[in-house]
Formats: C-alpha cells, sequence, structure tokens
C-alpha cells in the first residue's frame, strides 16, 4: 500500500504499526536544491500496548528518474503535437499544390488561342508566378526531410552578394503587391564572400514572401550588410505583427499565423536551420497589429574590401 506524505508523518508522530512506502519532494542540504525520494520502512520496536517506538527502513533518491519520466512527459506532449501538425500539413499540401498548377494548366490552354498581347503578357505572368510558386513548395518539402534528418546541406563557393541580393529581390518583385511596396537597401556595388549563395538567396525569400503573406497594407522592406564577418540580412514590414503567446512558436515546423495564408508553414524553420547548421543567428522582433522585422546573420569570410555606392 502506497501511503501519502501526510499519512506517514502521522504514522511516524503517533507510533502507528503500520508499513511506510511513499515518494516526497525533500531538500537537501547537500547541494541546496529540492529532490526526490521513496521512503520505505516497517515497524522494529513495538511496545506493549502496540505502539511502534522505533521504525527501520531506507529512503532511496530517485531524482533522477523523475527528472527523466518529467522529460518523457515533455518530449511525449512535443512529438503529438509535431505530430498533428504535420497530419494539417499533409491535408493543406493537396491544396497548395493544386491552386498553382490549376494556374499553370489553365492559362497554359488559353494562352495559344488569345490573340490580344496585353494578355499573353498577363497569361504568362500568372504562369511564371504559379510556376515559381510550385516550385518553393516542392524545395519546402524536400528541405523538410532534410530537416528531420538533421541534415542541411551547405555549399561553400565565392560570389558577390551584392548580385545574389539584386537577383533574389528581382525574383520577388512579380509577387509585389501595389499598395505594398517593397523597398530594398543594397549597400555596396561589390561584396565578395565565401558562403553558400543558394541558402542564403532561399533565407531572403523566405522572410519576403513571409512578410507579404502578413502586410495587407503599408510596406516591406528588405536590406543586407557586412558585419563582424558575416552578412546579416534584414526583412522588416508594417503588416499584422505576431501575438505576444505565439512569438516563441514561430520558428517551429509547420506553423501558420493563418491557417488560411498561402504556403506551408516550412519556411521559416528551414530559415533557422540554415543558420544553426552554419554556426550563424537568427531572431525577429514583432509587435502585434505593427509589424515585424526578421534578421538572419550568416559567418562568411570576405574575399574582397566592400564597395560602397
Amino acid at each position: 500500500e502506497n501511503n501519502n506524505l501526510d499519512s506517514v508523518e502521522n504514522t511516524l508522530r503517533n507510533g502507528i504499526a503500520s508499513y511506510i512506502d511513499c515518494e516526497a519532494k525533500f531538500w537537501s542540504n547537500i547541494d541546496q536544491k529540492g529532490r526526490y525520494g521513496s521512503l520505505t520502512g516497517t515497524p522494529f520496536d513495538i511496545d506493549k500496548n502496540g505502539h511502534t517506538r522505533k521504525f527501520v527502513g531506507v529512503r532511496r533518491d530517485i531524482t533522477e528518474m523523475i527528472e527523466t519520466q518529467e522529460t518523457l512527459k515533455k518530449e511525449m506532449k512535443r512529438a503529438q503535437q509535431a505530430d498533428k501538425l504535420k497530419s494539417t500539413f499533409v491535408a493543406n499540401m493537396s491544396h497548395e499544390i493544386r491552386t498553382p498548377l490549376n494556374a499553370i494548366v489553365g492559362f497554359s490552354n488559353l494562352l495559344p488561342n488569345e490573340e490580344d498581347s496585353e494578355l499573353k503578357k498577363e497569361y504568362t505572368k500568372l504562369i511564371n508566378t504559379s510556376s515559381d510558386m510550385l516550385l518553393r513548395l516542392i524545395n519546402d518539402i524536400l528541405d523538410l526531410s532534410k530537416i528531420e534528418a538533421g541534415i542541411i546541406e551547405m555549399a561553400t563557393e565565392k560570389f558577390d552578394m551584392s548580385q545574389c541580393f539584386i537577383r533574389t529581390i528581382s525574383s520577388l518583385k512579380k509577387m509585389e503587391h501595389k499598395d505594398v511596396p517593397l523597398i530594398t537597401d543594397n549597400p555596396y556595388s561589390k561584396c565578395v564572400v565565401v558562403s553558400d549563395k543558394n541558402r542564403i538567396s532561399q533565407i531572403i525569400v523566405n522572410f519576403v514572401t513571409n512578410a507579404i503573406k502578413y502586410t495587407p497594407y503599408g510596406h516591406i522592406s528588405a536590406s543586407y550588410a557586412y558585419e563582424e564577418e558575416g552578412i546579416k540580412i534584414m526583412v522588416s514590414d508594417t503588416g499584422i505583427g505576431i501575438p505576444t503567446e505565439k512569438q516563441q512558436l514561430i520558428f517551429q515546423r509547420f506553423e501558420k499565423l493563418d491557417d488560411f495564408a498561402q504556403g506551408t508553414g516550412l519556411g521559416l524553420s528551414i530559415c533557422k536551420a540554415i543558420t544553426d547548421n552554419c554556426g550563424g543567428k537568427i531572431g525577429f522582433r514583432s509587435e502585434y497589429k505593427k509589424g515585424s522585422t526578421f534578421w538572419a546573420w550568416i559567418p562568411c569570410p570576405l574575399k574582397e574590401p566592400v564597395e560602397l555606392f
């Protein structure tokens, strides 16, 4: 019979002839912290009135076991949450893939028979935009498998960050809303570094597309700078911001502030995986209904002195 601590104290104080078996938290003067212990005892010396004058027993330190159990409970809860989010992700993927595919197929069928040159340009633009969207979705899915395996591949190549920034922003301009301009700051005419050009471009794309999804008014700004022997990327917006209760979840896989927003909910977690893998840093600041700023710093050597405009 497992006694609670109150009944054990009553047994010891009043000399009740009863077997003791309980678990309790106690203060340890040895390491000056709370620890967990299990106590078992049996009556050893009973007087003629049936009262126990002495108990013999053992107190065993079970702190490590209890802490392990608590850790397992937390990990189990996290695993269940991840599984639930993953199921939602899989359910949404058919819609996310079908949307750009329908646009590509539909406008491709219309294009050969259209005589109006302006409409042809518009159809072509929509096809290109949908193709880019579909490619990003597929890349996110492929990167997910690498994240789950704990592997994010990083190449090392010499490239001009200034040109990389210009090309990346140009590819994003077609997603720009006319009422929400994308403002850029390219501080250098030349900035030659050694890193993974595609991964750095991927961070910029994910930051900007995330800002576009959640910025219905105002503006978005994208910039970078070479500082502390690395490239720091910053994207700010005047969008809806992130509620305080959701801010700790923002870099977790499959998390989306709005279930109706397009995308897989993987972009920011992929950015974190990239920065973690190369020993970089990532973070953000946000105020609900006022906007957010996301930043990432990637360590990389500078091969030539930067040239300002």
